[in-house]
C-alpha cells in the first residue's frame, strides 16, 4: 500500500504541518486532516530509490557488473 504525503493548508496539528498516511491506490485524497479536521491537500515527495553506483555495491547483493560483449572475438 502506497504512503502518500499531504500538508495542512493553515497550521498544523499534533501530527505536523505535513504528515504521510498509507491508503490504497484507488483511494479518494484526503481533503481533511484524520487527527484535526482542517483542509490538507496531498504534495508530491521525494522518492529515495537506492541503486548500486560501484562495482562494490553490486557485489554486496551478489551481483555481477554488466560488460559489453568484445569485439573481433567469434
Amino acid at each position: 500500500m502506497p504512503v502518500y504525503e499531504y500538508e495542512h493548508l493553515g497550521r498544523g496539528c499534533g501530527r505536523g504541518k505535513r504528515f504521510d498516511i498509507r491508503q490504497e491506490v484507488d483511494a479518494k485524497r484526503l481533503t481533511d486532516c484524520p487527527a484535526c479536521g482542517r483542509p490538507v491537500h496531498r504534495i508530491f515527495s521525494l522518492v529515495n530509490v537506492n541503486t548500486p553506483k560501484t562495482n562494490s555495491d553490486l557485489k554486496k547483493p551478489g551481483l555481477h557488473q554488466a560488460r559489453a560483449p568484445r569485439q573481433g572475438r567469434l
